[in-house]
């Protein structure tokens, strides 16, 4: 005779199968790699800390007061959700197998939804708190045009992908904030952001010792690899700076991907139901944290 599984045993089961896939899935999680993540405490943030602190100068006489270039932005929280319904027959014959997995599942999208987001996000060029496209030849904090969308040179070659990593590096390395102090600097952690097309090449200049002929790979180890297969463009990739607290991208989170459940129909539909919630809401950050190469 099989066992009947009460709708809270099987509310307490699910919950733990759900955290377990949750926490299995942090491998796979490049938000906290990719963007600054944020505490959320309210519906809308407002964000006034992009303009740049001043350099710090020799104190002679009196402190020199220097206001902060204001640049703000807005960041309001979304709702996330995805729902599964077991049947009550499901329970009275323990034949949840099937759901188990589907749990599963669900702890694994909750994880690795906001990564594929900040990817969709990356690929429509958001707009940044300057008011230009995040990736663009007319960031001009300083007055004069920064450029950290530039053309490349393919991706089928070693030499053509060495060619564009030290020009996007170089980039990175070159912009000024409207203080006149420099965004980045050499020692920052970098990541590179390739789809699978470009897997191949971009771990030969990464991670190999030797080139073809026996030369030494001077850029072994210069950043991290980061394989994205959500990509849609099979050419393009990019370089972000990954060892500084503001990246490129915010991840505003409001409250953590939870396991809910309701069986309200479970008397008259014979169903419950499970649901995965979740609040935050992922945005562009600093500008120059990042660098697009372009290819044709």
């Amino acid at each position: 005779m099989p066992v009947i599984i009460s709708a809270n045993d099987m509310k307490k089961a699910f919950n733990g199968l759900f955290m377990k896939a949750y926490a299995a899935a942090e491998v796979a999680d490049l938000i906290p790699l990719l963007a600054s993540v944020v505490p959320s405490n309210t519906l809308i943030e407002q964000y006034d800390f992009f303009g740049d602190v001043p350099k710090m100068q020799e104190w002679v006489d009196e402190k020199s007061v220097r206001d902060l270039k204001k640049f703000t932005q807005s960041i309001t929280n979304l709702d996330w959700e995805v729902t599964l319904g077991v049947k009550k027959t499901d329970m009275e014959d323990n034949t949840l197998g099937g759901v188990k997995m589907r749990v599963n599942e669900l702890g694994m999208e909750a994880r690795l939804h906001p990564s594929r987001n900040l990817t969709e996000l990356r690929e429509s060029n958001p707009t940044a708190y300057d008011g230009q496209d995040l990736y663009s030849d007319t960031h001009d904090e300083t007055g004069s045009n920064q450029d950290n969308l530039l053309g490349g040179n393919g991706i089928d070659s070693l030499s053509h992908f060495r060619t564009d990593f030290t020009a996007a590096r170089k980039a990175l390395l070159s912009f000024t904030t409207d203080t006149g102090k420099k965004f980045n600097n050499p020692l920052m952690r970098l990541a590179v952001v390739v789809p699978p097309d470009a897997e191949d090449v971009a771990r030969q200049f990464l991670m190999a010792g030797l080139h073809a002929g026996g030369d030494s790979n001077v850029w072994k180890g210069a950043a991290e690899l980061i394989v994205d297969h959500n990509l849609t463009d099979a050419n393009d990739w990019y370089l972000d700076v990954v060892g500084a607290p503001l990246r490129a991208f915010i991840h505003q989170l409001r409250k953590k991907p939870v396991l809910t459940n309701s069986d309200k129909d479970l008397f008259m539909k014979k169903f419950i139901y499970f649901s995965a919630e979740a609040r935050w809401k992922n945005a562009p950050g600093f500008w120059a944290r990042t660098v697009k190469i372009v290819n044709s």
